[in-house]
């Protein structure tokens, strides 16, 4: 069973929703998460996009336990490199930084930094980096995985949410 968890990060607080239970991997319904966090715009939007999510969801959580959300230890720092499943218990964690600071992760196996800007979002799998939606014609560096090393190279073209 794929667990998945979506987080959003305000100016206040980091909000985590209810665990999904099952099927978070990208081809199951990670994609589908990523994208809509992707789309998320502030906490009320990121209660509706859960509602929405979960209707879509095979065994969807009864309504009052999708709008449930509950304030993260952490806030602009995620170490995932130091005792993750403390902190995170899905096997598949989703960020979108809606906050105006830069919200920084550590890298489980690599111990890299990951910052995560305005309006971005990213996917880790057992704290390790996957991937980032970035805000639409922005040039970023995007980290790229491959099975050799992991590299970060400059990229002029990047994903937008609806190429997954």
């Amino acid at each position: 069973m794929t667990r998945g968890t979506l987080y959003l990060i305000d100016n206040y607080a980091c909000w985590e929703s209810t665990e999904f239970n099952g099927d978070m991997f990208p081809d199951g319904y990670g994609d589908r998460a990523f994208n809509l966090l992707h789309q998320v715009k502030n906490k009320k939007d990121f209660i509706q996009k859960l509602i929405e999510f979960n209707k879509e969801y095979e065994g969807g959580y009864p309504a009052d336990e999708i709008k449930q959300l509950w304030e993260c230890k952490s806030y602009l720092k995620h170490d995932f490199s130091v005792d993750y499943f403390s902190d995170y218990h899905s096997d598949w964690v989703f960020f979108k930084n809606i906050s105006n600071k830069k919200v920084t992760f550590i890298d489980k196996s690599t111990k890299e930094q990951i910052v995560l800007n305005t309006g971005e979002t990213a996917r880790f799998r057992f704290g390790e980096f996957k991937d980032i939606l970035y805000v639409p014609n922005s040039v970023k560096f995007i980290k790229e995985l491959s099975k050799e090393k992991r590299v970060i190279k400059r990229k002029k073209k990047v994903k937008k949410a609806g190429d997954l």
